[in-house]
């Protein structure tokens, strides 16, 4: 169906495949191996489904956002190793979330009710010595209250990766288990839309809480120049706002409003193969 070439071929059950009554056509997985079965009525299968990570980790989208304690956390159901996920979370320039006291514990108990995945990576590790746990934020390790019993336990002596679940935490295996994530951000989690209404730009950003001297500003580009701005004092902030102009791209930032005269941060950029067409 994707056109990939077939390499694999030792991953069939014993005497499979078989075409059984010529009709045998179609592949399915079994905890045994592979079986080639007809597409009839009387088989009814579950299935996997397979799609790829978005290339730019700002079109991922989560699940699930709480805000706690300044920070905001980001429950992502895309499956990816801990490594990976670890990564994703930088990018959003956060990190993977940390438990470090009894109430963010429970709070990321209550966020992981609202995802579709078994579990979720956390960002604690022992990869560098066995048994000595360690955050990812270099935050001192003292509450342990999150363990399931009889975690951690070192299962095969591969298990190195902090993750949640309903019942509590245990580890994962491996660097290349896959499973669902959770960011963790310093302030609001930013995912603005552009929708274009005839001439006009209506940008709905997530920015908010902006106190002073922080301005937001929505800053409209062609061609990478500069074509038209709109600053908003931190007093006056009432998404949606407005550009007009012959525009191809759209940033959101957070401004120091005195002397840098510099955007503390690209709070996100949206091009136009983004927006939403009236």
């Amino acid at each position: 169906m994707t056109a990939e070439e077939w390499l694999i071929d030792d991953c069939w059950n014993s005497g499979e495949p078989n075409n059984d009554g010529s009709t045998e056509h179609y592949l399915e997985t079994r905890v045994n191996g592979w079986n080639d079965v007809p597409n009839n009525f009387e088989y009814s299968h579950g299935f996997v489904f397979e799609r790829e990570r978005p290339s730019n980790v700002q079109d991922l989208t989560p699940t699930a956002t709480v805000e706690y304690n300044g920070h905001t956390y980001l429950l992502f159901d895309y499956s990816l190793t801990w490594h990976d996920a670890k990564n994703v979370c930088e990018e959003l320039g956060g990190n993977l979330a940390t438990a470090t006291t009894e109430e963010e514990y429970n709070m990321l108990l209550e966020l992981v009710l609202k995802g579709t995945k078994d579990d979720y990576f956390l960002g604690g590790t022992d990869e560098k010595e066995e048994g000595i746990w360690q955050w990812i934020t270099g935050e001192t390790w003292e509450y342990e209250g999150f363990w399931r019993s009889g975690e951690p336990n070192n299962y095969l002596g591969e298990e190195h990766y902090l993750k949640i679940d309903t019942a509590g935490v245990d580890v994962a295996n491996k660097s290349l288990v896959y499973r669902g994530f959770i960011c963790e951000i310093e302030g609001a989690y930013t995912k603005s839309t552009v929708t274009k209404s005839g001439a006009k730009l209506i940008i709905d950003t997530k920015v908010h809480n902006i106190t002073a001297p922080y301005d937001i500003l929505i800053v409209g580009y062609k061609d990478n120049r500069f074509v038209a701005m709109n600053r908003v004092p931190h007093d006056e902030q009432n998404s949606p706002y407005t550009l007009e102009g012959d525009i191809d791209e759209i940033k959101v930032m957070v401004w120091d409003g005195l002397s840098t005269l510099k955007p503390l941060c690209d709070a996100e950029e949206i091009p136009s193969s983004k927006w939403i067409i009236e």
